[in-house]
């Protein structure tokens, strides 16, 4: 395992499931972990409790990684607890499960600010406080097919799938993620796939 002491990670979206599991493995590789929640604190406390008793360094740090304003004091809250910021997983999702047709204008813009605005807001307010190792990951998983965000998920004929336009807001996560590699020097990018969500909510 790649070994991170002397690091510092920001986990968006890690009260729980994935998130909550790249952040305890974030730590037990040796980096302190900042673990965002938006709603759930008492499992983002949970997360930390669990970090910090298997010897481990980790604060909770709230916030709507849709509002520019919680952003930039995520990053500020990281950098006061642990004076840097190498390592950022983009992790926070929303979405509901149901038919095309359904879908409100209401649950659209909830869903496209938060996983695709959102991760671009991130990374644009990351590149402010990487150095020139620092790196981000991006992580989705849709209806339980792992895949890259630089690639479309072929969901046809599956009719309790995300939505729809929950598959184009990932792809164009891609787009901007790959777009913030090729202006960040020493960015690794896009690493590695996910591991597995069926939640329907990582906040």
């Amino acid at each position: 395992m790649l070994r991170l002491d002397g690091k510092v990670a920001l986990v968006t979206g890690a009260s729980k499931g994935i998130g909550a599991g790249i952040a305890k493995g974030l730590a037990a590789a040796g980096a302190s972990v900042a673990v965002n929640y938006a709603s759930d604190r008492d499992s983002a406390e949970a997360v930390v409790s669990a970090i910090t008793a298997s010897g481990g360094r980790a604060i909770v740090v709230a916030g709507d990684v849709s509002k520019p304003a919680d952003v930039a004091r995520l990053f500020v809250e990281t950098k006061a607890a642990y004076g840097a910021l190498d390592v950022l997983v983009n992790n926070a999702a929303v979405y509901q499960l149901g038919p095309l047709e359904a879908i409100t204008e209401e649950e659209f813009h909830r869903e496209f600010n938060t996983n695709v605005f959102g991760p671009l807001l991130m990374i644009r307010e990351a590149v402010k406080y990487f150095g020139p190792r620092g790196w981000q990951h991006h992580q989705h998983r849709l209806d339980g097919v792992a895949s890259d965000p630089a690639q479309p998920v072929d969901l046809h004929g599956n009719e309790e799938c995300p939505r729809r336009n929950h598959t184009g807001a990932r792809k164009g996560v891609g787009a901007e993620t790959d777009s913030s590699e090729l202006n960040q020097p020493g960015s690794n990018g896009n690493r590695g796939r996910s591991r597995g969500r069926r939640d329907r909510s990582r906040k």
